[in-house]
């Protein structure tokens, strides 16, 4: 199954070569407060013991994401201590002992599972006792990023996602975490606060543990449904997971790119490259690109699979508008492919556009546009105007135009209109000697004033 990535903006200072990116740590630690009984906040809390709810205090906290590719790890780059089987054991997960601490519990089991899979031996001593005191604030509730010995534990914010992008997000982020994501909601189906340990997805499926004695079908600790639980992930507020997950034995390795990191995006092409969140070496890492001009319904490949080279460099042939995709895989395995994207503007010419108010007779603006170069004088410059509110009534709306007009001199031509008031879109275009068109830009403005 091929994974989808959008591009994000990736924080911090890039170390190009192994693409190892770093980002800011916090000032401070941020707090989330008690689940299942009181509210879970995005802000450190001031607690009112008269009724034991929470107020924000107004302080925003710091959100991270550190992005990786070199750690401790086997002689061949991946850790790969523990299989599915082994880390989903009874055995593994804890149970609450007392209301009020599932986020607590829930991160737990997510700790003991992370060091399995490291090939931690001591994994059994990681109970609610011993991680109490790291991850836990007395009187307030959960941390909201943490260190336990060397695991880093961050924790997001799900306020402004939709339920389809929660699904989307954790579909993708359980490929990268073996160890489980916890999730946690505010408003659940039982009208209290509540968190579990999400385990995997198979099969449209997504599966976790409930730390809650109170599940109503006794699967309290073990790996079941999400549907057997009071949480659902489209209704998630917030999530913990640890910063540097590993691998499982006999799971599919994946790239994990965590976005493009352009270069140069200018007149003169593109370059860039992928970022990889992985303890897979490079040498088993291929790389493929792609653009688009239709928003990504229709791609020409830039660069096929290309193995241990995360870097492209690329001149458009035409100008405008494209969405680059770039794709991992491992060791040409075909199902472990993934995919992230970034827009890219093409525009080889016209260097700029200028519009302002004229002043001298007759008033109005003047326009103009520059381009890089004008061998021989042999460019034509045009200028078009499109009134929006003709264009909104569905009449004809390209009001002016200065025609296709060589300049005797430099790269510059200009142009004065008196517009009416209203809303405009101006057309800066470009023709090579033989009127074919060969680079193009658009600009809005106004005339409202009276």
């Amino acid at each position: 199954m091929r994974k989808k990535i959008v591009s994000s903006i990736i924080v911090g200072a890039m170390l190009i070569g192994n693409i190892t990116a770093y980002a800011q740590e916090p000032s401070e630690a941020g707090l989330a407060t008690d689940t299942d009984a009181s509210i879970a906040v995005e802000v450190p809390v001031e607690r009112n013991q008269d009724t034991d709810t929470t107020t924000e205090s107004g302080i925003d906290a710091a959100q991270t994401e550190t992005l990786t590719g070199d750690a401790d790890v086997q002689e061949d780059g991946i850790e790969v201590q523990a299989k599915f089987d082994e880390i989903n054991q009874e055995s593994v997960f804890l149970k609450q002992a007392e209301s009020g601490t599932c986020t607590l519990v829930a991160n737990v089991n997510m700790l003991r599972r992370n060091a399995l899979i490291h090939g931690d031996t001591a994994w059994q001593d990681i109970t609610v006792d011993a991680a109490r005191p790291e991850l836990w604030i007395d009187g307030t509730g959960m941390k909201w990023d943490y260190q336990y010995g060397d695991t880093a534990v961050n924790r997001y914010s799900l306020e402004e996602m939709t339920g389809e992008e929660k699904v989307a997000l954790f579909q993708d982020l359980l490929k990268r975490h073996p160890e489980g994501i916890v999730i946690h909601q505010w408003t659940t189906s039982a009208g209290y606060p509540h968190a579990v340990l999400l385990t995997d997805y198979s099969d449209g499926v997504f599966y976790c543990v409930d730390p809650s004695n109170a599940n109503a079908g006794g699967l309290s600790g073990k790996r079941t449904t999400i549907s057997d639980t009071v949480v659902t992930v489209e209704n998630a507020d917030q999530y913990w997971c640890v910063a540097e997950p590993g691998q499982l034995e006999d799971g599919v390795l994946y790239a994990n790119p965590g976005g493009i990191l352009p270069t140069k995006a200018d007149h003169t092409g593109y370059s860039a490259g992928v970022v990889v969140n992985t303890m897979v070496p490079k040498s088993r890492i291929d790389f493929s690109w792609y653009a688009s001009k239709d928003g990504g319904d229709t791609y020409t490949c830039i660069s096929d699979w290309t193995t241990g080279y995360e870097w492209i460099d690329w001149t458009p042939d035409v100008f405008g508008q494209y969405m680059i995709k770039a794709e991992t895989r491992v060791d040409g395995n075909d199902d472990s492919i993934q995919e992230v994207y970034i827009d890219f503007s093409y525009s080889p010419l016209i260097k700029g556009k200028c519009q302002m108010p004229y002043t001298g007779q007759g008033g109005g603006f003047l326009i103009g546009v520059e381009t890089y170069d004008n061998p021989d004088q042999k460019y034509m410059y045009e200028m078009q105007i499109l009134d929006c509110t003709l264009l909104a009534q569905d009449q004809p709306a390209w009001i002016y135009t200065t025609g296709k007009c060589y300049v005797d001199q430099g790269t510059s031509f200009w142009t004065v209109w008196q517009p009416v008031y209203g809303y405009y879109w101006t057309l800066f275009r470009v023709y090579d000697e033989n009127g074919t068109l060969v680079d193009e830009q658009c600009y809005g403005f106004e005339n409202i004033c009276k």
